[in-house]
């Protein structure tokens, strides 16, 4: 029997016990405003979890040319035999020494701990365990201790309830390219991927390290005053075309596009709620889809597309404007009423 209900009255660390201690083997999808998660189960312990909204495959990927262990030719040829000879393409990459099998599983384990770490400071939304047979990667698979997570779960919160109400993962900060600002090696780094595109939780994924300590530094960046944040929301009227910034990320552009065209391919078979339930994230994923193009076409121009003709689950156009910051990419949601409570960023 399935087990399903709202996160307000039965929340993250219950859930996780229930499974644990009762050995539950199954799906665990949680979904909340921003992201939809899918956590699998084997005799109670997590062996996968991904986020629609930052596909596993799309991260690890960006791990992997980022520490310099991926091409583009390789990851293209990975792809190819994982379409013609089956398997997952990180296994054609082991299998040709493109990359080790302990260095797979160690971004395997990362990318897992950076969702749960996610996971626990979800307050609202819609839970569904469905039990089901889960096949395990017998090559690359992991199994992680469900027990080790809800202790660590209590660190979690309370290190993210610090700083949960200055900074959002999906915030987006600009360099301020006046101050004149002494920034330590560690603030370098994550300075240099800050453009007005990539997120708080892009450049996490980018230098390797976990999203708190990302959101902490760009918190002490914010306020030494290097950067600022972007204002999503404001109302903009014929921006100027933005000064070209692009940043030289080895691979980003054709692996945004690969991405990109990746994710429209996704299967429905994953969604466990009604189409009038999913629309709201239906419309998150569009849009995500929709910036991976947009980040694609800035990585090779150095410039934002002008225009846009997409249109929402709503039937609604998207608004895409580019501004003297960036861009602004966001739905007018079921009101069909650009800046009001239901719009969808």
């Amino acid at each position: 029997m399935a087990l399903e209900g709202s996160l307000k009255e039965f929340n993250v660390a219950d859930i996780l016990q229930l499974l644990f201690f009762q050995k539950k083997t199954g799906a665990l999808i949680l979904q909340g405003r921003y992201d939809k998660i899918r956590m699998l189960f084997s005799e109670g312990n997590i062996v996968s979890a991904d986020s629609r909204k930052r596909g596993f495959d799309k991260r690890l990927v960006w791990i992997l040319a980022k520490r310099g262990y991926l091409s583009q030719e390789q990851l293209d040829d990975a792809i190819l035999k994982a379409k013609t000879e089956g398997g997952k393409f990180t296994h054609h990459l082991v299998k040709d020494e493109v990359v080790s099998k302990e260095d797979i599983q160690g971004i395997y384990t990362y990318l897992v701990n950076e969702i749960m770490s996610r996971v626990f400071t979800m307050k609202e939304g819609l839970y569904e365990f469905k039990p089901q047979g889960i096949p395990l990667d017998k090559e690359l698979g992991i199994v992680l201790n469900t027990e080790h997570y809800l202790m660590e779960g209590v660190r979690m919160v309370d290190e993210w309830s610090e700083i949960q109400d200055r900074i959002m993962l999906e915030d987006v900060y600009v360099i301020d390219e006046e101050a004149q600002v002494r920034l330590d090696e560690d603030e370098q780094e994550i300075a240099d991927y800050v453009d007005g595109v990539f997120d708080v939780a892009d450049i996490a994924d980018l230098v390797g390290k976990d999203s708190f300590t990302v959101a902490s530094r760009m918190l002490t960046l914010e306020e030494k005053g290097a950067v600022y944040r972007m204002s999503m929301e404001e109302e903009y009227t014929d921006a100027p075309e933005p000064k070209p910034q692009a940043r030289t990320i080895p691979f980003l552009q054709p692996i945004l596009a690969v991405i990109a065209i990746a994710f429209f391919g996704v299967s429905l078979s994953l969604y466990v709620t009604s189409p009038r339930q999913m629309h709201g994230f239906d419309a998150s994923e569009q849009l995500y889809g929709l910036r991976l193009e947009v980040q694609a076409s800035y990585s090779q121009t150095g410039k934002y597309p002008r225009s846009m003709s997409a249109v929402d689950p709503w039937g609604n156009p998207v608004v895409y404007k580019v501004t003297d910051e960036g861009f602004v990419l966001f739905s007018s949601g079921p009101d069909s009423t650009p800046g009001t409570s239901d719009d969808v960023y």
